[in-house]
Parts: C-alpha cells; structure tokens; sequence
C-alpha cells in the first residue's frame, strides 16, 4: 500500500530560487504617488523617488541614518513625502566639477594620492 506525500501547510513556501530572490523589485507608478507632505509611502514607492534600492532603505533604518521612517502596528513601514522631500534636499548636489555643494556651502572634493 502505497503511503500518500504529505499536503502542504497552509502559508509554506517553496523555497527561494536564484530568480525569486533577484526579483525583490516591485514597478511603481510614480503618477499614483499623492503629492500631499502627509502621505505615507511604502518601501517600494519611496525606492522609486529616491532612486535606491530596498536594501539600502533597510540598512539606513537599521543603521540609524537616512530618510525618516514610521513603524505602523509595530511592522509595517512607511515613510512620509514631507521627509523624503527634506532628506533629497539635505543631499549634496555636483555641479559636473570636482566641487559639491552642500546647502550654501561648496565642498572641493580632492583626491588624495599616497606615493
């Protein structure tokens, strides 16, 4: 007598496969975005208007630095238009020179070469 396999439980997954764990990005339509300071986005959408990846957002919050976030329920994050609009601002800009400039303050950029 043959023995059945046993069924999957509810909520299991298979495990991850090279091309499952590549795909952690999600399209987001930036025209969906509010444009109100309020509004609260998630992880992928504040990826797609800071220009960064998930990872780097996830890092930032574990480090301490970066774009300001808020925990809802204890797990869900979000972050608010108003403080990713602050940090992109806070961020120093190139002029296509070797000098940035950091609010009103320009910055020379050297590099330093030990002979």
């Amino acid at each position: 007598m043959a023995t059945n396999p046993i069924p999957p439980v509810a909520g299991a997954c298979a495990p991850a496969t090279n091309t499952q764990q590549k795909t952690d990005r999600r399209v987001v339509d930036l025209s969906t975005i509010p444009s109100v300071g309020w509004a609260l986005l998630d992880e992928h959408q504040t990826t797609a208007v800071c220009a960064r990846s998930v990872k780097s957002l996830r890092n930032d919050r574990y480090t301490g630095v970066g774009i300001k976030f808020r925990k809802l329920n204890g797990t869900t994050v979000r972050y608010r238009l108003s403080d990713i609009r602050e940090w992109l601002d806070a961020q120093p800009t190139f002029d296509g020179t070797a000098t940035a400039t950091f609010g009103h303050l320009p910055i020379r950029i050297t590099s330093s070469s030990s002979a």
